[in-house]
């Protein structure tokens, strides 16, 4: 893997080991990127499931102000840190090891706010804390609505959020108060789900 654009073009990306991970591929990284054209430099970027951390990487390297990297492997940890030393950007990154959902709750209670969130979590079902099978990305989803509606702006009025997520398990949800799904990309196997801050 490499950076696609900006500053750090083809550094390339060290990796975890093993298959637990799933990289985001060129295509659907630079797909998102051509979204965010609207953002001027300075913006805040949260990678959550962050692997490797390329999402942050890129986003850094594309003029981001910040980068929080979130992720519950040590195997992930430890690549991301190599990164961020390799790409001499740990003044502009945070990396946090713990569970996606929690830290989520940590981060907003904390006053941080951010204008594009990236996830990218397992495609396979969340046992949730009551035991409801949903899909991680659904879960990622009902945390954040339900941050925003405690009045937590971990995502800014102004902001994108992201989901990577299976092709085949796509899901629209139509319960969600303050997120509204902008459009939905497949990219073979994978498709990205794109979502603003309802108004």
């Amino acid at each position: 893997m490499h950076i696609i654009s900006g500053l750090y073009k083809n550094r390339p990306i060290q990796t975890p080991k093993g298959n637990k991970t799933r990289p985001t591929s060129s295509r659907l990284r630079e797909s998102l990127f051509n979204i965010c054209q609207c953002f001027d430099e300075g913006f805040r970027f949260l990678d959550l499931f962050a692997g490797s951390g390329a999402m942050g990487l890129e986003a850094l390297s594309r003029g981001a102000s910040s980068a929080v990297f979130v992720d519950n492997s040590k195997e992930s940890i430890r690549s991301i840190n190599m990164n961020i030393q390799a790409f001499d950007v740990k003044d502009q990154s945070e990396v946090i090891y713990g569970d996606v959902f929690e830290s989520m709750q940590k981060l907003a209670k904390r006053g941080d706010s951010f204008d594009i969130i990236y996830a990218d979590p397992p495609y396979e079902l969340y046992g949730g804390e009551e035991k409801k099978k949903i899909f991680y990305s659904e879960m990622v989803l009902a945390t954040l609505d339900r941050l925003i509606d405690l009045n937590f702006l971990l995502l800014r009025p102004s902001g994108f959020l992201f989901v990577e997520e299976a092709a085949k398990a796509l899901t629209h949800p139509n319960a969600l108060k303050h997120l509204q799904l902008k459009n939905s990309r497949k990219m073979g196997r994978s498709a990205l789900e794109h979502y603003i801050f309802k108004n």
